[in-house]
């Protein structure tokens, strides 16, 4: 099969991970990156474009995407996260697939995805709470399927290496601030245990400026990522909410795919995916959430088997984007 790959395809992307995994199962992908028309202009420009999916910038990666797509012969096009492809353009196109791994519908709302809605052949969503919605717009063909990891990347890396030393930590989070997770860190930081947090976290740390001290630097990507994961003892896992809520993220299998100890916010889709003090832990609350950091720091054997049991059991249920991706193609085949 011969794909033209779409979407933000900047070094520690998802998306480039998805591109990736469908190349390892032999199919022909061609790469259309939709990062540059995302940076580019003033800051204006891309206020507007964030807000109002509009400006040259918009226009432009239509224009180049047609293009793109009228110099190939084409059996598949994998749009990821399309919040600027016009319906128009949309319907020039072969066989189209759209991958959500954010709310499309009810956060991240697009009048040009919406209205695309219809033409997909196939609409994937990591959000099952949106899967109905997907349909009342129109969506004739919708999946839900969760993220994933990619099984190159995500590893468990040697404990004596010299590279992991400026990581280390008790506790560890990795991922932008946002007001629930301000709240969480700064419960996790009574424990009196090392906690490392990587991202952007400027304007988080204005309203809660305790938090600085334990800000490591911006985000961490590739193997850097894989490092911060792998030195630290306790891999928080913690759910966007509000608009368009999470019930698991990258982060539900990023973590023990790397053979670190995921403790994580307890939700349906968790406990679904991992056996609860078994594969990882889960919390409901402050106080649990601390109970179990003071707990596992202090029993490192119990942790050390939990974390074991957890990248075996994402090997064994298959939550790499590579099986992830395997799915979609036959997904996209039946279609």
């Amino acid at each position: 099969m011969r794909v033209l790959y779409v979407g933000d395809l900047q070094v520690g992307s998802t998306a480039l991970h998805r591109m990736k995994a469908l190349a390892d199962l032999g199919l022909a992908v061609s790469p259309f990156d939709t990062y540059p028309y995302h940076v580019a202009g003033s800051r204006i420009a891309r206020s507007l474009r964030h807000r109002l999916a509009i400006g040259a910038n918009v226009s432009r990666l239509n224009r180049r995407l047609l293009t793109a797509a009228a110099h190939r012969e084409l059996d598949w096009v994998w749009i990821d996260k399309g919040v600027w492809v016009y319906p128009g353009t949309i319907r020039t196109l072969a066989t189209r697939e759209h991958f959500a791994g954010d709310s499309m519908i009810l956060d991240n709302r697009s009048r040009h995805f919406i209205r695309s809605i219809p033409l997909y052949d196939l609409l994937i969503t990591t959000k099952r709470s949106e899967q109905d919605l997907y349909r009342n717009l129109g969506g004739a063909h919708v999946e839900v399927m969760l993220h994933g990891y990619d099984a190159n990347l995500f590893r468990p890396l040697e404990a004596w290496s010299g590279h992991l030393a400026p990581f280390r930590s008790d506790v560890c989070f990795v991922g932008r601030c946002e007001p629930h997770y301000r709240r969480r860190i700064a419960a996790a930081a009574e424990t009196g245990a090392s906690v490392a947090v990587w991202g952007d976290w400027k304007r988080g740390t204005v309203w809660t400026p305790s938090l600085r001290r334990l800000v490591r630097g911006p985000g961490v990507w590739e193997e850097d990522y894989v490092r911060a994961l792998n030195s630290t003892k306790i891999g928080l896992g913690l759910l966007k909410k509000g608009k368009g809520p999470d019930s698991s993220t990258t982060r539900s299998f990023e973590i023990p795919a790397c053979g670190t100890f995921l403790l994580a916010e307890r939700s349906s889709e968790h406990l679904q995916l991992f056996e609860e003090g078994k594969e990882a832990e889960f919390f409901d609350s402050d106080g649990e959430m601390r109970e179990k950091i003071d707990w596992y720091l202090d029993h490192e054997a119990e942790r050390e088997q939990i974390a074991a049991a957890g990248r075996a059991r994402c090997i064994r249920s298959g939550y790499s984007y590579l099986e992830r991706m395997r799915s979609a193609v036959a997904m996209m085949r039946g279609s």
